[in-house]
Order: C-alpha cells, then sequence, then structure tokens
C-alpha cells in the first residue's frame, strides 16, 4: 500500500466536500422538483 499524493487527497477531499453539498441541498428541498432546480442551478453556475 502506497501514501498518497497531494493530489489524490485533494481530489478526494473536493469530491467528499461535492457530496455533502449535494446531500444538504437535498435535505433543504421542500420536494424533489426543487432538489432538481436546485441541482441544475448548481450545474449552470458551475460553466
Amino acid at each position: 500500500m502506497t501514501t498518497p499524493t497531494q493530489t489524490e487527497l485533494l481530489v478526494k477531499e473536493a469530491k467528499s466536500a461535492e457530496r455533502l453539498e449535494i446531500m444538504r441541498m437535498a435535505d433543504q428541498a421542500e420536494d424533489f422538483q426543487a432538489f432538481k432546480k436546485a441541482l441544475e442551478e448548481r450545474h449552470n453556475a458551475s460553466k
């Protein structure tokens, strides 16, 4: 087993943070349509 590189650790943390944000968005959404809209807005903002 090798020690992960800094890049690998940063990628892992970024993915974890993204998952947590999506989970937070789902928790705050009133319904599926609101969650879907929030995901679309997040996606469009990242373009």
